[in-house]
């Protein structure tokens, strides 16, 4: 008997099994029984202060980390104050009671021997009405009565105001949705809300555990995993090991993480039916563009010319496209999105099937900086009007609110040597509709991208991971074109062009034969 109580003592999985977490009595290897992987989790997660735990839906990281490490956390120190938080109250309030039900319930110290677990370690006794179940903001135990105003456990939410309290130890257990995910403020909260936790802490080595799965692509996994003072324990469902009880291999000879939990079958049932987006991020772990992503791989690969270069580009006029910064905060989300275009009609650059005077728009520069509005005005008079001072003739702002102001203040500032600003009106202020016209614009070839430009892997980034990415300011300064790309000849805001050979009043049959061979 001594030696079952200290092997609880011991072992924090143990302790689990003899709250009642045994899995099921059934299966293959038995299924939901703790393995390997679980005691690497465990491990990790008590390696050091600061841990995150990244593994696929399904794989009890929840129980093994919010439940039972914190039962044995408070059997080994009861007179600890335990914070855990989820992205809801209500999440954060049922795992709090269901530590509470463990707590006043049996322990199975040996097969089919149950003993009142208060019996064994009577310091874990519930001060309150244990006849109680189910939901519970905070509870006491006997080990922590009379030792402070904070409680043995307590619930909160990424909402939550915690001034005023300083747990020894945190659960932070899906603090991150599908709600509070889909915008760069609402990641930013969930970020804001660790930051404003740790110096909470009672000190400085107080743990602190995240467990959660990723949802965006710089979501609080992603800002958490470039943190140097956390480790991240990150695996998706088919990162497993060959063993001898692993049932079959799955796509490319890979093996289920842990197969007691999901078997490859599984897996591969959950790819089927699940969208791709909710199973790359939630069994994979590896966010993918949403479902309604505008821009995906092949769009981008469609719309790249491998033979246009910039040196081998007709001059053309240029047009820098500016998404003011609408909210500084310092670091990244809001910035001043920065795209700098090439206007150049199609017949000189000998692309048939288009009209002579059809305008083909050419991505030559894309840049985000970072800061208010003073920051983009001296990157843009510093770096992009001199780096484009022979073919930039205009840029465009959308003529909306503070942006209007924008344009007269960097006129005032006369360091533009002549380059014209444009309040660019648009048709509809919803940017998933504008961006419908840039999808278009590509199949279509009238927006063409280089193999190379700088700023190029970042606005296909950008483009691409909308609207999971951490910042649209790039992808809403390309947009500014969405109501010229259908525009032939003169575009607004640009210098009147030379009379062309291929002027429309003198094209005739031949040339348009050649041209639009389609329709000769």
């Amino acid at each position: 008997m001594r030696d079952a109580v200290l092997r609880l003592w011991n072992d924090p999985l143990a302790f689990g099994v003899a709250l009642g977490y045994k899995g099921e009595p059934y299966g293959t290897p038995p299924r939901k029984r703790f393995g390997e992987f679980h005691h690497r989790m465990i491990q990790h997660v008590h390696s050091q202060p600061k841990t995150s735990t990244i593994v696929p839906r399904g794989h009890a990281k929840s129980t093994v980390i919010s439940v039972i490490d914190t039962c044995w956390h408070l059997l080994r120190h009861p007179e600890s104050r335990n914070l855990v938080a989820c992205a809801t109250l209500d999440l954060a309030k049922k795992l709090v009671g269901e530590i509470r039900d463990r707590l006043t319930g049996d322990l199975e110290i040996l097969p089919s021997l149950f003993v009142p677990l208060r019996e064994v370690f009577p310091w874990l006794a519930f001060t309150g009405d244990h006849r109680r179940s189910g939901p519970c903001e905070q509870f006491n135990i006997v080990g922590r009565a009379g030792k402070g105003r904070e409680p043995s456990v307590f619930a909160a939410s990424v909402e939550s105001n915690l001034a005023g309290n300083h747990p020894t130890r945190a659960v932070i257990d899906d603090p991150a949705n599908e709600q509070n995910s889909r915008t760069y403020a609402r990641r930013q909260k969930v970020i804001d809300f660790i930051e404003t936790l740790e110096p909470l802490m009672y000190a400085p080595d107080c743990p602190i555990n995240h467990i959660g799965t990723p949802w965006a692509f710089q979501d609080v996994t992603a800002y958490l995993a470039n943190r140097p003072d956390w480790s991240q324990f990150r695996f998706g469902v088919w990162d497993g090991a060959k063993t001898s009880d692993t049932p079959g291999p799955g796509p490319d000879g890979t093996y289920p993480l842990c197969p007691a939990f999901l078997t490859a079958d599984e897996i591969l049932e959950k790819e089927f039916v699940l969208s791709r987006t909710f199973y790359s991020a939630q069994y994979l772990c590896q966010p993918v563009p949403a479902e309604e992503a505008l821009f995906d791989e092949p769009l981008v690969e469609a719309a790249t010319d491998p033979d246009l270069t910039l040196d081998s580009l007709p001059a053309g006029h240029e047009i820098l496209l500016f998404d003011p910064v609408g909210r500084v905060n310092g670091s990244q989300g809001d910035l001043n999105g920065i795209v700098v275009v090439r206007v150049i009609p199609a017949h000189e650059l000998g692309l048939k099937g288009f009209a002579p005077d059809r305008n083909i728009f050419i991505p030559v520069r894309a840049h985000e900086v970072i800061g208010g509005a003073d920051a983009a005005a001296c990157w843009i008079e510093d770096v992009a009007a001199p780096a484009h001072a022979d073919r930039l003739r205009s840029i465009w702002i959308e003529s909306v609110a503070a942006q209007a102001l924008f344009a007269p203040w960097l006129e005032e500032r006369n360091k533009l040597n002549g380059i014209k600003i444009r309040g660019q009106k648009v048709g509809t202020t919803s940017l998933p509709y504008r961006l419908m016209g840039l999808q278009t614009a590509m199949r279509k070839g009238y927006l063409v991208m280089p193999r190379k430009f700088p700023g190029r892997e970042l606005l296909i980034r950008r483009l691409t991971e909308y609207p999971l990415s951490d910042s649209d300011d790039l992808v809403s300064a390309l947009a500014l074109l969405s109501t010229m790309l259908e525009r032939k000849g003169q575009l607004p805001g640009l210098p009147e062009a030379t009379v062309s050979p291929y002027n429309v009043s003198t094209w005739n049959t031949a040339q348009s034969a050649e041209y639009w061979p389609n329709n000769a």
